[in-house]
C-alpha cells in the first residue's frame, strides 16, 4: 500500500479496498495507487464525479465487469446519484453498443444492490416496475 503523505486523501478512502492485498499483490497495488490515484485522481481540472463518470464508461466499453462495479461503488461515494450513473451507462450504450450496455446496466444493478444490503448506500431507483 502506498503510504505516500503527498496523497493521503486518496490513501485514505482506498484503504478499505486494497486492505486485503497479499505479498504478491501489494507491489501490484502500490503501482495502481500512486499511477491511478495519485497522479491522474488528484490532477486539476476535473472534479471526482467526473471523473467517475468517465471511469464508468471507459470500464464498460472495456468490458472489465469487476472493475466497474468498483468503480460504481466510488462514483456513488464520490457523490453521483443513481441517475446520474444510469443516464452515464445509457450515453456510453450509444457508442458502445446494447449488448455492453445491458451488461454494464447488470452490473450496476448488481452493485448498488451490495452497496444496500450493507447499508453503504439507500436506493433511489431500486424499486420493481412493470412494463
Amino acid at each position: 500500500m502506498s503510504t505516500n503523505p503527498k496523497h493521503p486523501d486518496i490513501y485514505k478512502d482506498l484503504f478499505d479496498e486494497v486492505n486485503g492485498s497479499t505479498e504478491f499483490s501489494r507491489a501490484g497495488q502500490e503501482l495502481l495507487t500512486e499511477f491511478c490515484w495519485g497522479y491522474a485522481w488528484t490532477r486539476p481540472g476535473l472534479e471526482r464525479k467526473q471523473r467517475s463518470l468517465m471511469n464508468n464508461g471507459i470500464l464498460m466499453a472495456l468490458n472489465r465487469g469487476p472493475e466497474l462495479a468498483v468503480h460504481v461503488r466510488g462514483a456513488i461515494r464520490n457523490g453521483l446519484t443513481e441517475t446520474e450513473v444510469r443516464e452515464a451507462i445509457l450515453h456510453a450504450t450509444t457508442y458502445t453498443g446494447v449488448a455492453v450496455g445491458v451488461e454494464g446496466m447488470k452490473i450496476t444493478e448488481k452493485a448498488l444492490n451490495e452497496m444496500s444490503e450493507k447499508g453503504e448506500h439507500v436506493r433511489d431507483l431500486g424499486k420493481k416496475v412493470e412494463l
